[in-house]
């Protein structure tokens, strides 16, 4: 299991390399790593990034797939756009935590990724 410093190393260079290792090491979720297929309901989403956040910080993973304790990297058809995504939080936080949360896209389209070829994810990071 990835550790909480190797979270944060994600966290500090969140380049598409790091994005493929953390979904590498990666196997299962915790307090503060989310994941879920697709974008869910709004209050739900910002309940898990409230919680995330009480934590102390960490991110939701949009485009893994859980089914019975295993995790596949699935990705999304669809990147959501920054403006939609915030428009879709800024009624849940007051602006003092919604500049403590981040969209990031990881688009793999070279082949040199092997099994993540043509697939996209979003990671919202929470820090605080």
């Amino acid at each position: 299991m990835i550790t909480k410093d190797s979270l944060m190393n994600f966290f500090k260079e969140p380049t598409i390399e790091n994005f493929k290792d953390f979904l590498e090491q990666h196997v299962g979720e915790s307090n503060e790593i989310d994941f879920k297929s697709n974008w869910i309901e709004d209050s739900k989403l910002a309940k898990i990034i409230m919680a995330i956040a009480n934590y102390g910080g960490g991110c939701i993973v949009i485009g893994i797939n859980e089914k019975d304790g295993h995790y596949e990297a699935t990705g999304i058809e669809d990147i959501l756009d920054p403006s939609t995504f915030s428009n879709k939080i800024e009624k849940f936080f007051p602006k003092s935590i919604l500049s403590k949360i981040l969209l990031k896209d990881f688009i793999y389209d070279d082949d040199v990724y092997g099994k993540l070829k043509g697939k996209k994810f979003q990671v919202i990071f929470i820090n605080t």
